[in-house]
């Protein structure tokens, strides 16, 4: 069996996740790296180094931030989404990440705030337009959007992938949210502010802004458009809908203050 390409992940400064401290995968490029041959193999062990052939099925046992490499070996134990290997050669250090995940790695490992910009003076038609899209869209779904979105991206790319992805968004936008506004609202204002169906439908729909190679066709007629870009509009002008079952508010600044409410 000849070697083939696969791909492997590792910390930011090129030391494996499993250690930290065993191979650094930036400092042998060119090389071939080695462990012990103990004669048994078994995958999540170390017994092997780890690789894949889609990067993607990397992220079970890597998270980001992260670097990437081209790796060439002959494994010696697989499944589906890992092989092992007791020596690999590290050709290169890929580092178009957003092209080689198929997903906006770039912008995940900082993502958008809304409430980190500046929103606008007033609210115009055209932010009502917006909403009133992203109001009509998610009508037409039988599912809430977060939830469809959610299911789609683990359909089209993984659950893992959709894990890692929706942790490091949560982590940097929803955990600061809470933190901010927690002390600056009523306990019914926060409940309009952050009622879970909203803010989880807010939050998916710009997680699925990221990931520009799957096709969304079975949401509307048109399949290289994002059906909640309207939302990422809003988002990516400071702008966050609500809604309480009756009256849809428009949020923004750096406490989610109410900028508009009504009925577009």
């Amino acid at each position: 069996m000849k070697a083939q390409k696969y791909y492997k992940l590792a910390r930011p400064d090129g030391w494996d996740f499993h250690t930290g401290k065993t191979i650094n995968y930036r400092a042998n490029i060119g090389r071939t790296v080695l462990i012990e041959d103990k004669g048994y193999y078994e995958l999540c062990t170390n017994t092997v180094i780890h690789a894949s052939r889609d990067p993607n099925d990397c992220f079970v046992g890597a998270y980001i931030p992260c670097s990437a490499y081209e790796v060439w070996g002959i494994p010696v134990i697989e499944d589906a989404e890992k092989c092992g290997f007791t020596s690999l050669k590290v050709v290169r250090e890929i580092t178009n990440l957003d092209e080689l995940f198929g997903w906006k790695y770039s912008e995940v490992i900082n993502p958008i705030n809304p409430l980190e910009i500046a929103p606008p003076i007033k609210i115009h038609k055209k932010h009502l337009g917006l909403l009133k899209e992203w109001i009509e869209i998610c009508s037409a779904l039988w599912r809430d959007a977060g939830a469809r979105v959610g299911d789609y991206i683990r359909y089209k790319m993984n659950g893992m992938v959709k894990g890692v992805v929706a942790r490091k968004v949560e982590e940097r936008i929803w955990k600061w949210m809470i933190e901010n506004i927690r002390n600056n609202y009523s306990k019914r204002d926060r409940h309009i502010l952050w009622s879970y169906k909203s803010m989880n439908n807010n939050i998916w729909a710009y997680i699925g802004s990221l990931f520009f190679n799957v096709k969304w066709g079975y949401f509307e007629k048109h399949p290289d458009k994002y059906p909640f870009q309207s939302l990422v509009k809003l988002w990516k002008m400071g702008l966050i809908p609500s809604f309480d079952g009756e009256i849809w508010r428009l949020h923004g600044g750096s406490q989610g203050k109410v900028l508009w409410e009504g009925k577009p």
